[in-house]
């Protein structure tokens, strides 16, 4: 097996088809369902992030993740997906190197963004219910601004060598016919198929079932504030607080607890008590079943065919299909987590009925 094809809206290695002619262009039920995708795609994610980016309330530091994502999967359902569009319809490259170097790339670098953006939403989630204290001190807006950052920079370069090393256009299957491909069979492939796409997709997976016991079953224990952090609250009227020598240093005594104290709401899921953010616990959920449904099976499939000497028929059919529906339920299912969106559009929806 000496390459893959790379297009999200074809499926699979080149063709061993022996006849003289390329098969005729034209829509198919396949190529069909992916033009449907990629349109259903865009408006979803370009709806959705507008929602975000509009409403002061959603942009919030764990709001910058879900941003991270939907901008992620805009820019591949804007860029990648329209490109890949004449592929499907022709069943053979027809646009050339420079645009099949460039096809790489994005699909590449945007299909590990997304992939890694789901990653940091599942440490978020860990981060702040592992080490709440530290959470609410050290995490901020611009920290999740700078990681998101950080990582797409990262992303963009690491990419630029690796598109042009193992991209390139070979003949087709068919006479004067034309392939984008990419290598499947060099070390600089092996490495970013496990590294970069399958391991953070496996991390993710493991991960939440750490994160359910820290939801339900783990009691989060009472910690002393410093003096500094004592004081702001009490300026916020949340509780008294008055400063008492102990040795070592002055630390923060409650005089009188409860007083001014606002009663946190508690959320029960399946009869236990949730704790932390009920909309990062669902996101999260759902952002784990559709890593584990949409975006693992594709590669898992070529990984194994790192090792694979042929690939099994129909499988990279099915899989390819499961990818290209991660740009339209992603947006889906993150206005169903949060129940902001949600009464938002019940409320627009009642209007226009009315």
């Amino acid at each position: 097996m000496s390459s893959k094809h790379v297009s999200w809206t074809i499926n699979g290695t080149n063709s061993t088809n022996t006849t003289d002619t390329a098969p005729d262009a034209g829509w198919n039920p396949l190529n069909t369902f992916g033009l449907f995708g990629v349109v259903a795609g865009i408006i979803c994610n370009v709806s959705v992030l507008a929602i975000f980016l509009s409403r002061r309330s959603l942009r919030n530091s764990f709001g910058v993740y879900v941003v991270n994502l939907l901008i992620n999967e805009t820019i591949l359902a804007l860029v990648y997906s329209p490109l890949t569009m004449p592929d499907a319809y022709y069943h053979v490259w027809v646009l050339g190197y420079d645009v099949c170097m460039f096809v790489n790339f994005v699909g590449y670098t945007y299909e590990t963004l997304i992939i890694w953006a789901h990653f940091l939403i599942a440490v978020n989630r860990i981060w702040a219910l592992s080490f709440p204290f530290s959470y609410r001190t050290d995490h901020s807006t611009k920290v999740a601004v700078l990681l998101c950052g950080s990582l797409w920079l990262a992303m963009n370069v690491v990419y630029i060598p690796v598109t042009l090393l193992t991209a390139s256009l070979n003949p087709g299957s068919f006479p004067n016919t034309w392939s984008c491909d990419i290598d499947t069979t060099g070390i600089l492939f092996v490495f970013t198929e496990i590294g970069l796409f399958v391991t953070p997709m496996v991390l993710v997976i493991v991960s939440y079932p750490y994160v359910c016991y820290k939801s339900f079953f783990s009691k989060r224990k009472q910690r002393i504030f410093p003096q500094s952090l004592a004081v702001a609250s009490y300026a916020h009227g949340q509780q008294d607080f008055q400063p008492s020598r102990i040795s070592g240093g002055t630390v923060a005594t409650i005089t009188n607890p409860g007083a001014g104290a606002k009663k946190v709401k508690r959320h029960r899921i399946c009869g236990r008590e949730l704790n932390g953010s009920l909309t990062g616990f669902v996101t999260l959920t759902l952002m784990t079943l559709s890593v584990a449904i949409c975006l693992l099976p594709k590669e898992a499939f070529f990984t194994y065919l790192i090792w694979a000497e042929s690939e099994p028929p129909g499988v990279l059919d099915v899989a390819d299909i499961l990818q290209r529906l991660t740009t339209l339920f992603d947006p889906i299912l993150i206005v169903l987590a949060n129940t902001e969106i949600r009464k938002m559009l019940y409320r627009q929806c009642r209007r226009t009925l009315q």
